[in-house]
């Protein structure tokens, strides 16, 4: 028998665990079978569960092997099962045959890349099943002197489109196709990500955007960002995490009649030169704002709160100094059934007078209780679930403690690493 992993130069034991999930391989075949039979035999291959090889991992790792795998497979083996691919930092020749050999793939995840303007476009133009698409810090470089367009051609197609921390590197002249160019601007007026906004997809519901504070495509300097909301009027699920946005995009935002879920995190936003009609709303259920947007347009964020008929959950920034303004935000939510509050490098104790009584999940990232506060909880009359995250990570909580309290106040503690999910105990406990 022809040793394949040999005939293509493969490693001798190819780790699988890299690219599947080992335990639902090892129910079908044993690790040391995979390098022969899955290369060899069809037969077995074909009878794999499908759903086991529907996603891909591919990083810097495994992804020569997998290139070869794919390459020898093309003729003979169906690769269309395969919907989700996540690609992580690999050579560029691997990229290409992998890329163009799994066309069939509704969600690609790109993560840590540097990929010619004209490459990225011929990639996408193929994938027209794509309907989630994440670019994670992806870098586009684009040589404006032989091509004129500098649209990036995301695939109308898609559903849920994240965007962050993507840069462009746009140059002229005789240059390299893949250095990154001294004379290359970043991220100015041909950068290729300012031009999606005016992309009209079918019928994307959630965008998520978060780009570096200096990054010219997603600010109020670029005049194509509103039509994010003009032109994706069926948009669900709203997540900025960009340094500023006008009041004309907020208004914008504010009126799409889809949308449940929107979190803003910024900086001082040009809000006040521009009046926002905010209304009422009976679509937004959950809404997020960091300490920033609380700080400086705290009446915009009151209103917004009190004007959402049905809003359910609410995520804000923690602080001492915020306090007051949480709970004047807080005690006017009279439907609220799960809070999240984030404290962010150091710990703080927590107010909890004026939480609206028929809270049911409270989740605190970075903030200790005091024993007093556990007895509040008690008289919230519907709560049931508390969700401590990073609760201990400075090493000071007195562990015995703190599992007396539990037991005195009637609440069930499951400990995970830094984290713990207290539950109230009732009879279905």
């Amino acid at each position: 028998m022809v040793n394949i992993t040999e005939t293509l130069n493969l490693p001798k034991m190819v780790s699988w665990e890299l690219i599947f999930k080992l335990d639902d391989l090892q129910k079908y075949l044993k690790k040391s079978e995979l390098n022969e039979i899955v290369f060899t035999s069809k037969q077995v291959y074909n009878t794999l569960k499908t759903s086991l090889f529907n996603i891909i991992n591919i990083d810097d790792a495994n992804a020569n092997s997998l290139a070869k795998i794919v390459s020898v497979r093309e003729q003979s083996f169906n690769l269309n099962y395969i919907k989700k691919l996540n690609i992580s930092s690999i050579p560029f020749d691997s990229f290409s045959i992998i890329i163009e050999n799994l066309s069939n793939i509704s969600t690609l995840n790109l993560t840590k890349h540097y990929l010619n303007l004209t490459f990225i476009n011929d990639i996408l133009s193929k994938l027209n099943k794509l309907n989630n698409l994440k670019l994670n810090q992806v870098d586009i470089v684009f040589n404006i002197s032989y091509f004129k367009s500098n649209k990036l051609k995301v695939p109308l197609t898609v559903r849920k489109l994240s965007i962050e921390a993507c840069n462009s590197f746009v140059f002229s002249g005789k240059s390299t196709l893949f250095g990154r160019e001294n004379n290359a601007t970043r991220n100015g007026p041909n950068c290729p990500f300012k031009t999606i906004p005016t992309l009209k997809f079918h019928n994307l519901e959630q965008l998520s955007i978060k780009t570096a504070i200096t990054h010219l495509a997603h600010l109020n300097m670029n005049p194509l960002f509103k039509n994010y909301f003009v032109n994706n009027p069926n948009l669900t699920s709203l997540s900025l995490e960009i340094s500023k946005f006008t009041a004309e995009s907020l208004a914008l935002m504010l009126n799409l009649k889809s949308l449940t879920h929107l979190k803003l995190i910024g900086q001082n936003c040009n809000f006040k030169s521009t009046p926002i009609n905010l209304g009422s709303s009976n679509s937004l259920k959950s809404l997020q704002f960091n300490s920033a947007i609380v700080s400086y347009h705290f009446d915009l964020v009151l209103e917004l709160c009190k004007n959402c008929n049905n809003l359910k959950q609410l995520t804000l920034d923690y602080s001492t100094h915020q306090a007051p303004k949480i709970d004047k935000i807080i005690s006017n939510l009279p439907g609220l059934n799960k809070l999240t509050l984030l404290a962010f490098g150091y710990f703080s104790s927590l107010d909890l007078s004026s939480i609206n009584p028929l809270l049911t999940h409270i989740n605190l990232v970075n903030i200790c209780l005091l024993r007093d506060e556990f007895n509040l909880l008690n008289t919230l009359k519907g709560f049931k679930v508390l969700k401590l995250i990073n609760f201990d990570k400075s090493g000071k909580l007195n562990e015995e403690k703190f599992v007396r309290d539990c037991i005195e106040f009637g609440w069930l503690n499951r400990s995970y690493g830094f984290n713990r999910i207290l539950s109230k105990i009732t009879s279905s406990n």
